[in-house]
Formats: C-alpha cells, sequence, structure tokens
C-alpha cells in the first residue's frame, strides 16, 4: 500500500486517508438516473458511445410527433428551387428565400421546444491535460477543454422521483444531474478514496474503500474512528 495521503489521530487510534487504487466506475456499478452520451476519438466515456453524430442522436430522443414535424419540414424544405451562387454553394431562388427560412426556423424551434418540454439535458465538457475532468459547465481553459457530450433523463422519469410543480421538479432533476457528472469526474481524476484504522499495536481494525471525494472519506473515517473509541471500554469490560 502507498503512503497515505492524510493522517490523524482520534483518541489512541490513527487513521490513514489512502488514495482507493481500483475505485468502481459510477457509470458501470452505480445505479444511475441520467443517460450520459458521450463522443471522443480516443477515451471511452460515458454510458454510450454513439456512432452516429450528436445532432442525429438527439434527434433520436425527440418525440414522435416532433419527429414527425421535422421530416415534413425536411420534405418542404427539399422542394425549394434552388440555384448555384457565385460562392459556389446552393441557395434557395430569391423569390423563395422567405419560406426557405421561415421552414428552418419551424425545424429549430420544434427541436428546441420538444426537447425542453420532454428532457432534462446538459452539455458534458472534458478538460484533458495531465489527466481528465469532466463537468456539466465550460472549463475555464478553452485550450484543453471542450464538449463532449451530453447526460439526460427525460420529464416522465424526473415526475416519477421527484414531486412538485414542473418548474420545482425540473430543478431537481437537473441539479441531480450535476451531482452525477461531479462523481464520474471525481473517478475520471482518481479523486476517490479508502481509509485504515489502527490501535496502538498497528493492528488494523477497519479498512473501507470507495469513497467519492477526499472530504467524504475524512468525514467518514472520524466517524468510524470515534465509533470505535466509544466502543472500546465496552470490549474491555467483555475481555475482563
Amino acid at each position: 500500500m502507498y503512503d497515505p495521503i492524510e493522517t490523524f489521530e482520534v483518541g489512541p487510534l490513527t487513521v490513514e486517508i489512502h488514495y482507493d487504487s481500483d475505485p468502481m466506475n459510477p457509470r458501470e456499478e452505480f445505479d444511475n438516473l441520467g443517460v450520459m452520451a458521450c463522443w471522443h476519438h480516443r477515451y471511452r466515456l460515458g454510458d454510450e458511445q454513439p456512432t452516429c453524430d450528436p445532432d442525429e442522436y438527439l434527434m433520436s430522443l425527440l418525440s414522435e410527433e416532433a419527429q414527425n414535424r421535422i421530416e415534413r419540414c425536411d420534405r418542404l424544405i427539399e422542394e425549394v428551387p434552388c440555384s448555384f451562387g457565385e460562392d459556389y454553394r446552393w441557395h434557395p431562388a430569391p423569390q423563395y428565400a422567405q419560406r426557405y427560412a421561415r421552414l428552418l426556423s419551424i425545424r429549430s424551434a420544434t427541436i428546441e421546444n420538444d426537447l425542453e418540454k420532454n428532457l432534462v439535458m446538459h452539455d458534458l465538457w472534458l478538460y484533458d491535460h495531465s489527466g481528465i475532468a469532466m463537468s456539466a459547465a465550460p472549463f475555464s481553459c478553452g485550450w484543453d477543454s471542450g464538449r463532449v457530450g451530453i447526460i439526460y433523463m427525460t420529464m416522465e422519469q424526473a415526475r416519477k422521483e421527484w414531486s412538485g410543480t414542473d418548474e420545482e421538479i425540473r430543478e431537481r432533476a437537473e441539479n441531480y444531474l450535476k451531482g452525477e457528472v461531479e462523481t464520474y469526474s471525481m473517478f475520471l481524476e482518481g479523486q476517490v478514496y479508502g481509509f485504515t484504522i489502527e490501535d496502538e499495536d498497528d493492528e488494523v481494525l477497519e479498512s473501507v474503500w470507495g469513497f467519492f471525494g477526499l472530504e467524504y472519506a475524512m468525514e467518514e473515517a472520524r466517524h468510524m474512528a470515534e465509533y470505535l473509541v466509544e466502543k472500546m471500554p465496552q470490549q474491555l469490560e467483555l475481555a475482563i
């Protein structure tokens, strides 16, 4: 075992905090409500690594009603007469430009409104520099970070988990998904810990692992050590 990263005393007991060398992957071994879809050419991240592009993936999350409306818009857009412009690109013929723009606007609004109505979703951002970290918000360093995917759950699922108005439920679901991302980032960063508790004879009384976050690990270790100290007089009496 490597040297501890933190050591402290609780009565006659010594608590050592260590990195967990074999942590559980929270996306594989935890019961998550969110679905994490990621696109990366080097890392296998999240729950899903779709082979389609992000726009196609989002389209697959739309309701059937929205998908049908998008298909109708696409058919009408294809029927708009176009001409080859001076920039060597196809453009709608001038007399159809307004119709073309309106169809694009309807298409975009349909996607946006349907996702907003039926999904709770966050973009995922990855920081990659001497290790990787993930966040539900952009990192301050734009050079070594960028969008890598999404995490989402349906509003139907959220309503089963939380009560209240849709606005309140959405807020709870958004915070919950951020928590899932934070936990997964700790795993990616190696910020998973365990602790051992030894008595005065260097005998290990407790050894517990799998704590995500140093403060959490230290708090749980202290509580366990305090519990053991409280039990020590009783155990001594039983031994006598």
